[in-house]
C-alpha cells in the first residue's frame, strides 16, 4: 500500500485576491470561469474549455488562479491530471496554508475539508498524512483558495461548498 504524503508550508504573508483594487476603482476582468479570478498574466497560462469543463494550466508560467470570495470552514473537491508525476500542485487556503499536492500521474481525486481551523485532506479516497504524521493541520483564518500547478495540468469537477 503506497503512502501519500503532503508538505505544508507557511508563508509570513496574506496575499490579497488577484486582480485585487482600490474598492472604487471597477474590475476590467471578469472570472476565468464563474467563481475563480485570474490575472492577465495567467490568463494567458489559464484555459477554461466550457464544452468540457475542464481547466487547463500549461505550464508556461508561475501564475495561480483564486476563488473570488474567501472561505473558513468548507470543504472543496476536484479531479486533478498531472502531465508529470514528479511534480506537485499547490492549492492555497487559509491565512498562508498552502498544501503541495503530489502527482501520482493520471487522474486523481482531491477532498480538501477545513472545519473548526483544522483541515483534512484525501487523495484518491485515502486520508493524507502530512509530513509530520498527523492527519491534520491547523488553518487560521479566512482567504480565497488557490490553485498553482507546478507543472502542466488539468483540473475538472471542481465543487466548493461552505460551511456556515
Amino acid at each position: 500500500m503506497r503512502h501519500l504524503r503532503v508538505a505544508v508550508l507557511l508563508t509570513l504573508a496574506v496575499l490579497p485576491p488577484l486582480g485585487a483594487r482600490a474598492a472604487e476603482e471597477p474590475d476590467p476582468e471578469p472570472p476565468l470561469v464563474k467563481g475563480w479570478k485570474a490575472s492577465t498574466a495567467a490568463r494567458k497560462v489559464w484555459k477554461a474549455d466550457l464544452r468540457t469543463k475542464v481547466l487547463h494550466y500549461t505550464g508556461a508560467g508561475t501564475e495561480e488562479i483564486r476563488r473570488e470570495k474567501s472561505y473558513g470552514d468548507f470543504e472543496f473537491t476536484f479531479e486533478l491530471e498531472a502531465r508529470e508525476a514528479r511534480e506537485s500542485t499547490l492549492v492555497g487556503f487559509g491565512k498562508g496554508t498552502v498544501l503541495a499536492l503530489p502527482h501520482a500521474g493520471g487522474w486523481m481525486r482531491v477532498k480538501l475539508r477545513v472545519e473548526k481551523g483544522r483541515a483534512k485532506v484525501w487523495q484518491d479516497g485515502k486520508v493524507v498524512v502530512f509530513p509530520d504524521g498527523s492527519k491534520e493541520v491547523e488553518v487560521s483564518g479566512k482567504s480565497p483558495i488557490a490553485l498553482s500547478p507546478q507543472a502542466p495540468a488539468r483540473f475538472r469537477n471542481l465543487r466548493l461548498r461552505a460551511s456556515k
